[in-house]
């Protein structure tokens, strides 16, 4: 099936102070703690370098059996392949692990790349298996 908006999810940790009253915390402080939703067309690594979709040809994601790690396989357009895991993708180690998202159907789905903590949990029975990223033709030339 066809998709148009292929699009990586991480969230992004931030840590606020805002005030408290005394009564509820002796500092007068509390820490709050936010994950905010990032969605971007690339991949972003934990070291914060990314590869673009537009510059790769092809996905291909496996699931282990008994890994709780999918497996990316990226290929360029150029020919060049990068193997990596999915935990090593930004946020893969924060609660709300990495996903793909994409329209199908009309309907928003997303596609885990890394299970979460809980030994009960298990890989969807819908999966993302190959991705093949095709670049729209480019604009006829204008006439003059």
């Amino acid at each position: 099936m066809e998709i148009d908006d292929l699009r990586f999810v991480y969230f992004r940790r931030s840590y606020y102070q805002k005030r408290a009253p005394r009564s509820e915390e002796a500092s007068g402080r509390r820490v709050q703690v936010e994950d905010r939703r990032r969605e971007c067309r690339c991949l972003r690594f934990e070291d914060w370098s990314k590869t673009k979709l537009k510059m790769l040809r092809q996905i291909e994601i496996s699931y282990p059996p008994g890994s709780r790690v999918a497996l990316l396989r990226l290929t360029e357009r150029a020919g060049g392949l990068k193997e990596v895991r999915a935990d090593s993708l930004f946020g893969a180690k924060d609660a709300a692990p990495p996903s793909f998202a994409a329209v199908i159907a009309g309907s928003e789905r997303e596609f885990p790349l890394v299970l979460g903590s809980d030994p009960k949990d298990d890989w969807p029975e819908e999966r993302l298996v190959r991705v093949l990223l095709v670049r729209s033709p480019p604009p006829p030339p204008r006439r003059r």
